[in-house]
């Protein structure tokens, strides 16, 4: 879907050099955080089989319990549940 958001140009400029550093057009940059401001916004409405970031690594694992919630507080709570005998 195309819509069209007005932006100052100074975040405008600060996207643009964000997205540029990691490899990516403002597009995908805005989508990637209009999905952080939703998932914590409402992490009970994310999909228990939703992806964790790349940027997880070997917390993956722990991210896999959390139940779609990627924010420390879920990955710590997934670490202790793991932890209980």
């Amino acid at each position: 879907m195309l819509t069209t958001i007005d932006l100052p140009e100074d975040l405008l400029r600060q996207a643009e050099a964000e997205a540029a550093r990691r490899g990516v057009d403002v597009q995908a940059l805005l989508q990637e955080g209009l999905r952080m401001v939703l998932r914590q916004s409402h992490p009970q409405e994310i999909a228990d089989d939703a992806d964790p970031p790349a940027w997880f690594g070997q917390l993956r694992r722990y991210a896999a319990n959390a139940r779609g919630r990627h924010d420390m507080a879920a990955i710590r709570a997934s670490i202790d549940q793991e932890r209980e005998p």
